[in-house]
């Protein structure tokens, strides 16, 4: 399975994703390029980014992550 399908089946079940799932659990480690590559097939895809407070890395206390949803579920949220 290519690292573009398994994005795809991971959205379809999951309905969401970060840059932190996609290395961890996809082991993508480049998730940008393969959302890029699935927009350019066809594929509506949001990304937004997000900032947690509280986590413990070498830079501080905040870390930015990025949300991957496919834009029909992104509206969904937005419109709630």
């Amino acid at each position: 399975m290519t690292q573009k399908q398994r994005i795809l089946e991971y959205l379809n079940t999951h309905r969401s994703m970060t840059t932190l799932d996609a290395r961890r659990e996809l082991d993508i480690m480049h998730p940008g390029s393969r959302i890029q590559d699935l927009r350019e097939d066809g594929n509506d895809i949001v990304m937004h980014r997000r900032v947690i407070d509280g986590h413990n890395n070498v830079g501080g206390g905040r870390r930015r992550i990025r949300n991957i949803n496919p834009v029909k579920d992104f509206l969904l949220c937005v419109k709630i």
